[in-house]
């Protein structure tokens, strides 16, 4: 029998629980795999090797990403200063891929648009 290449595995039946705690602190997976001395490469192939894993790593994303909505939702509530939505929208964007579409194209569209013609008498004068 061959013997395995490479480290041996961090991966326990108990990662699980801590990631997702920590995950629902609102913790990225890049925190998460920092704070376990992990690549985050790492945590996703525990997800691909592991069912168990796979499952409850897809629900610490979520949970992650409702303790953010959360936050926000408190911060706009309380009347943010513009700058701080600005901020809140890059940050959705950039971690959940979140967007609002193109609102410049959207508004091309939806606006009338003029178009300006020239008639043109091709036939030869008199």
């Amino acid at each position: 029998m061959s013997k395995p290449i490479g480290r041996p595995t961090k991966y326990t039946k108990d990662i699980g629980a801590l990631v997702f705690d920590l995950m629902d602190e609102g913790l990225s997976v890049v925190q998460v795999a920092r704070k376990l001395n992990v690549a985050r490469s790492t945590i996703y192939k525990w997800a691909e090797d592991n069912d168990d894993f796979s499952d409850t790593f897809t629900r610490a994303r979520e949970a992650g990403e409702a303790y953010w909505e959360y936050k926000f939702l408190d911060m706009m509530q309380s009347r943010a200063s513009d700058s701080s939505q600005s901020l809140i929208k890059l940050y959705f964007a950039n971690r959940f891929k979140w967007s609002e579409g193109d609102n410049e194209a959207d508004q091309e569209r939806a606006a009338p648009q003029s178009v300006q013609v020239e008639i043109v008498d091709a036939r030869k004068a008199d």
